[in-house]
């Protein structure tokens, strides 16, 4: 056991640092359970200081700063850790071989499974579909939520892709430096929550020389800079398995660079890029903190919807909003799947 903890520890120190960084970006929990409970969260507090009248800058950033610097230690170690040998590439990667642990222990670790799916998943997953069904004392509000949040996502979505893509594309041609740099810029990044991401854009695009804030374009703006550093890791993996050989090959066949580009090259990243673009556009539908301050008037998403009806204590409308943001994207999963294997199937050969 120690033999396996020692080689484990880069891997494990690594996610501890992300959980530890994400745990304290989280907004969606304070703003319900934290203010239900009154228990004061430092990212609701940031918040507190940019809604109030009139708006505490000086005070917001003070604890925005605080929030970056403990973030920045966890970062750091994360870094430190990931050059002992630890990576973390995306969620497709090939499964190594696995051994079959002792029967108590596969039956203890399938307790504490089922315990923790039944109390953290299935409850509240029928407690929202019970409560869902129950009558509206008025009409839906925000009934323009859902399409509207799913349409930031989906175009949220391929920003981040393309940026991530692109990224991934200089870092292949600069090498050991832009490798380092990358890794870098991807660490401060998720040390920098949502929340304050979004606080400095107010600062910074609220004036006469770049006003942008209150319009859509900012918003996606915030979107893909805050979900940029996800889509590039999980393409990642996907980018470092294609072989360079392949476009070489082609090149001496005499292919177009548009017939390499999406015959061999699309044909191969289809299904990450999918995969991908459904995590991506899902966390931008129900993203909260980027959402709350910089949404325009008469375009309120769907987290911001669903947050404000519940501490309204109109659990109903928002049970319902929430079920029905699920089936949007259940839907978007099940046309893109579909769109999926018929692009990527197998092709026929017919006979001379």
């Amino acid at each position: 056991m120690r033999i396996g903890l020692r080689l484990l520890a880069p891997a494990m120190a690594v996610g501890f640092a992300i959980a530890v960084i994400e745990t304290m970006q989280e907004f969606g929990i304070p703003a319900t359970l934290g203010v239900t409970s009154h228990v004061p969260i430092l990212t609701y507090a940031i918040y507190q200081h940019l809604a109030e009248t009139p708006t505490d800058f000086a005070g917001a950033s003070i604890l925005c700063w605080r929030l970056i610097a403990v973030a920045a230690v966890f970062g750091g170690l994360a870094m430190a850790c990931r050059r002992q040998g630890a990576a973390i590439q995306h969620g497709r990667m090939r499964p190594p071989a696995r051994q079959r642990p002792a029967r108590r222990r596969e039956l203890a670790f399938a307790a504490l499974t089922c315990l923790f799916a039944l109390v953290g998943i299935a409850i509240p997953v029928a407690a929202l579909f019970v409560r869902a069904l129950q009558p509206l004392t008025a009409s839906m509000p925000h009934p323009g939520a859902v399409l509207r949040s799913l349409g930031f996502g989906m175009v949220g979505a391929t920003m981040s892709l393309g940026v991530a893509v692109l990224t991934l594309r200089l870092r292949a041609a600069g090498a050991r430096r832009m490798t380092a740099v990358l890794d870098v810029a991807l660490v401060a990044n998720m040390a920098v929550p949502g929340l304050v991401l979004a606080a400095s854009y107010i600062v910074a695009f609220n004036n006469d020389l770049l006003p942008l804030y209150g319009t859509r374009l900012l918003l996606l703006i915030g979107y893909t800079a805050g979900m940029a550093p996800l889509a590039l890791r999980m393409m990642q993996g996907a980018l470092d398995d294609l072989d360079p050989n392949l476009v070489a090959a082609a090149r001496l066949h005499g292919l177009p660079r548009l017939t390499r580009l999406v015959d061999i090259e699309g044909m191969l990243l289809i299904r990450p890029f999918t995969y991908a673009y459904l995590l991506v556009a899902a966390a931008i539908m129900f993203e909260l903190p980027v959402s709350e301050l910089l949404y325009p008037p008469g375009a309120t998403p769907l987290g911001v919807a669903i947050v404000t009806l519940d501490q309204m204590s109109d659990y109903a409308a928002s049970a319902r909003l929430a079920l029905f943001g699920l089936g949007a994207m259940a839907g978007l999963a099940l046309l893109l799947a579909a769109g999926v294997a018929l692009l990527a199937a197998p092709r026929r050969l017919r006979p001379a």
